[in-house]
């Protein structure tokens, strides 16, 4: 596997303004990929000081109305669809001159298998519960049963003096088939909604669920569950915040990796597990459908939706290209085609994923490298439908004008519009529409 340096000057923003993730860990402009440290009124300003700008020559009067309160107009209107300043490399980003035409996509050969892997190619099964076992596998089981009856010695030792009656002389020790029990009928209640534990063994003819009763004395259940334990509490260590789930949470992952191989288009993004308890590192977004839980980032198959690997999000100051380059694992060097929105996209990021063969298409946000032309644009500079294009030989940034601005970013597609259907308020059926492919390809990889 390719030995690849994921240190970077950025660290990880908040995300964007509809994705407002509480706590956060950084503001996403400041801490932008390739913003200099004085800001960008701060590179205005120095610019001016360095240049002495000539008094404007006297101009007639401006035919398209007057000018915007506070602001003196010191030269003629630009014409619709015309960007205000000519192109020039950007003071944020690579070096190099931005360019309008010649752009050549990138294309790397896909090198990969891609569909299932080792054991899950060999099963020769269409039942849910036996893919389920590719990674609730016995060596897990095992893994959970030993930390269990660890956990309760270690109970019973703290605690001698329990009352005569209490439950927890009635404790035996489990076993891998009584661990299957237990998961299946708490997998169980998730698709049996009561407003209790307890009434699932109820026996009143109103409520009752006798499937329950059959399988799993309650007592034998709720004594599991007050033991249930993933990790060694003598061992812990203070500085994971996922210790308890650890051996858990990484053997399944690996599992995620090592069962299946993603096709070319994969992408990453956020994801969410409701949690409304107390936890250093649950986060808040109240435009989200699951306000309040944990975190994670996932990196997905496009055509499936297979999670290849996944990062929970515990609070740790992490950059955007270590998150990613974690993300991808084994994948660079394959030729894969990576879509990210702009909470990760940057040139500086596509740039360092060219050279591991990984292309990358997504938005972008402000000051992530964009040349300067598209970095100051407003929804005033375009018409609606057009567009304005630079590249770097290496990277191709777009804008385009629909409702509101859109700024995206793509190493692997052509420069060109494409027609699609697309509904319109006030029209009973769909209209034609023009939009770039990069956002068709963004949109449907």
């Amino acid at each position: 596997m390719t030995s690849i340096d994921v240190s970077d000057e950025f660290s990880e923003p908040d995300p964007d303004s509809s994705d407002e993730w509480l706590p956060s860990t950084g503001n996403s402009r400041a801490s932008s990929p390739d913003a200099s440290p004085g800001g960008r009124e701060g590179d205005r300003a120095s610019s001016r000081a360095r240049t002495p700008t000539p008094p404007p020559p006297p101009t007639a009067p401006n035919p398209f109305g007057k000018a915007k309160k506070g602001r003196a107009s010191s030269r003629a209107p630009t014409p619709i669809g015309k960007a205000k300043k000519k192109g020039r490399a950007s003071s944020r980003g690579c070096g190099d001159d931005w360019h309008q035409a010649g752009w050549q996509p990138n294309n790397f050969p896909f090198t990969a298998t891609p569909g299932p892997r080792r054991a899950a190619a060999d099963m020769d099964s269409d039942l849910p519960a036996d893919f389920l076992t590719l990674f609730l596998t016995d060596e897990l089981l095992q893994n959970i049963v030993d930390q269990i009856n660890l956990y309760a010695s270690q109970y019973f030792e703290a605690h001698p003096d329990n009352l005569p009656y209490s439950r927890g002389h009635a404790w035996k020790p489990v076993s891998v088939p009584e661990m299957k029990t237990f998961f299946g009928l708490s997998f169980l209640t998730g698709y049996i909604k009561k407003p209790s534990l307890e009434m699932y063994w109820s026996v009143d003819e109103v409520d009752a669920t006798p499937h329950f009763g059959k399988t799993m004395p309650r007592n034998r259940f709720q004594i599991i569950w007050r033991f249930l334990h993933f990790n060694n509490n003598a061992s812990q260590d203070a500085s994971d915040k996922m210790y308890k789930v650890r051996p858990v949470l990484d053997y399944i992952v690996e599992k995620f990796k090592e069962l299946y191989q993603p096709g070319q288009n994969i992408c990453i993004d956020e994801g969410m597990m409701q949690w409304r308890g107390r936890l250093s590192f649950r986060v808040y977004n109240p435009q989200k459908p699951v306000k309040y839980g944990i975190k994670s980032y996932i990196l997905c198959d496009s055509a499936t939706g297979y999670c290849f690997n996944m990062r929970p999000y515990v609070g740790e100051a992490s950059t955007l290209p270590e998150i990613v380059f974690s993300l991808l694992d084994r994948l660079p060097g394959h030729g894969y085609k990576l879509f990210m929105d702009n909470f990760y996209n940057s040139v500086a990021l596509c740039e360092r994923l060219l050279g591991v063969q990984t292309n990358v298409c997504g938005t972008l946000r402000k000051h992530r490298g964009e040349p300067q032309i598209i970095s100051e644009m407003t929804k005033t500079d375009l018409g609606v439908g057009e567009k304005v294009v630079r590249h770097n030989e290496r990277v191709m940034v777009v804008a385009w004008q629909d409702k509101r601005l859109v700024r995206m970013v793509t190493t692997c597609h052509q420069d060109s519009m494409q027609w699609v259907e697309v509904w319109r308020r006030g029209n009973r059926e769909k209209v034609a529409q023009l939009k770039p492919s990069v956002l068709l390809r963004t949109m449907h990889p």
